[in-house]
């Protein structure tokens, strides 16, 4: 999931990520007024962000599943090719062996398949999510009259009063509560 809050927040906001010092922080003497986001609490405590990751799991544990079935499945067959190798000529032993393990790299292509389909899916998904929040991010800087909102993690320390997770978390709830992962071929 820390990807997924990586992504999200380079989408959302299209600057690199910084690492602020308390020393940066005093933008405040300067008339700056800064707000911060705690954007691994949005991930984990949005709804659309809980669905998304309730969907990931799910599939993860479908494909965990899948593969611990080919995996028993090509065991099996390897077992069974083994007790067949001195009741069979070496050529018909040879042409059996290298049948499965064709068929072992096609289930590991296959496995792998599936994984990066996943990972295009949540790609989408925080794409979705960046495009709902950078909006609500932009209106709340504008209704407190900030200059900037960092990411609350990259921070060492900071007031309280400067956080506004909560309230975007609200609007996102109210904006998006939940994306359908497509799983694309």
């Amino acid at each position: 999931m820390k990807l997924f809050r990586k992504i999200l927040i380079a989408l959302a906001f299209g600057l690199p990520f910084l690492m602020i010092s308390p020393g940066h922080v005093n933008a405040q003497a300067y008339g700056q007024k800064i707000l911060l986001v705690d954007f691994t609490r949005v991930t984990n405590e949005s709804f659309v962000g809980q669905d998304v990751q309730a969907q990931i799991m799910a599939y993860g544990d479908q494909l965990t599943a899948h593969q611990v079935a080919l995996e028993a499945t090509l065991t099996s067959e390897r077992e069974e090719l083994t007790e067949k190798r001195n009741l069979i000529s070496t050529s018909d032993f040879e042409q059996l062996a290298a049948e499965w393990e064709t068929k072992a790299r096609n289930a590991q292509a296959e496995i792998e398949q599936m994984r990066q389909r996943l990972l295009r899916a949540g790609q989408t998904a925080e794409q979705e999510i960046a495009r709902n929040l950078r909006p609500i991010v932009l209106r709340i800087m504008q209704e407190k009259g900030a200059d900037m909102v960092f990411d609350k993690a990259y921070l060492y320390t900071s007031r309280s009063g400067f956080d506004v997770t909560g309230e975007v978390i609200e609007a996102l709830n109210a904006t998006i509560t939940s994306f359908a992962l497509r799983l694309q071929e």
